[in-house]
């Protein structure tokens, strides 16, 4: 669902994956790219914002985004197995919350400012 599960502009490219529901009536993707837009975050505090206040919800799933300067930010809640390859950096991997990285993301030197 676009707004929801997916969302993209000229700021950022957001998936979000899980149960939906929050997704859906959070408009999780879409208030990513808000949060930069209009409060000028940087992508990893939008997408925290976003999910990383509902851990008491139960919430099951994650977010994975790209900004236009190519900072990736992917962050879950519980388990979301995911991946980034960053050209020049070691690949990352990671599936549970509770390995060695609750939330990964690169910005490789670039100007974080959005």
């Amino acid at each position: 669902m676009i707004g929801a599960g997916t969302y993209a502009s000229e700021l950022c490219a957001v998936s979000a994956t899980g149960k939906g529901e929050f997704f859906i009536r959070r408009c999780a993707a879409h208030e990513v790219d808000a949060r930069i837009r209009y409060l000028h975050e940087p992508l990893v505090d939008a997408v925290k914002a976003v999910i990383g206040d509902e851990t008491h919800l139960k919430l099951d799933g994650g977010i994975i985004a790209i900004d236009r300067l190519g900072n990736i930010c992917l962050q879950q809640t519980k388990r979301m197995y995911r991946a980034m390859l960053v050209e020049g950096e070691s690949p990352t991997i990671d599936f549970d919350k509770n390995t060695a990285k609750d939330e990964m993301f690169s910005d490789a030197g670039r100007d974080t400012s959005t």
